[in-house]
């Protein structure tokens, strides 16, 4: 079994006390809407995205058992294990993970997302 390297991905979102999901919809792209828990809302647009899951707790479990302390709520994920049997072609991609109490949205991606505040 590969050992599982998740690093910070450092963003407006990664240091929230607390960030929840509302929704994920994915049509050529995938936005994620997530909210903090003083009722901020945020939108997580992957503009070229590839493959995702949503990871349950089985999943996070090789995750946590490598994790670092203060990864926060947006990381990547080097070499997940789960794209092995992909056939992705052109490599270039990078593998993000956003975490919420409730899911954990793993994506990968050949742009990094475009995070914006949806409260004004």
């Amino acid at each position: 079994m590969k050992t599982i390297v998740v690093e910070r991905f450092d963003t407006v979102l990664s240091d929230l006390g607390s960030l929840y999901a509302e929704s994920i919809i994915r049509t050529s792209e995938v936005v994620m809407t997530v909210q903090d828990h003083d009722g901020h809302r945020y939108e997580i647009r992957f503009e070229l995205p590839g493959p995702s899951r949503i990871v349950d707790e089985d999943g996070l479990v090789s995750y946590w058992s490598s994790a670092k302390p203060n990864l926060g709520w947006t990381r990547v994920v080097e070499d997940p294990s789960w794209t092995d049997d992909l056939e992705l072609g052109d490599e270039g991609y990078t593998c993000y993970m956003i975490c919420t109490w409730d899911i954990c949205l793993e994506i990968l991606s050949w742009s990094p997302p475009k995070i914006r505040s949806l409260s004004d």
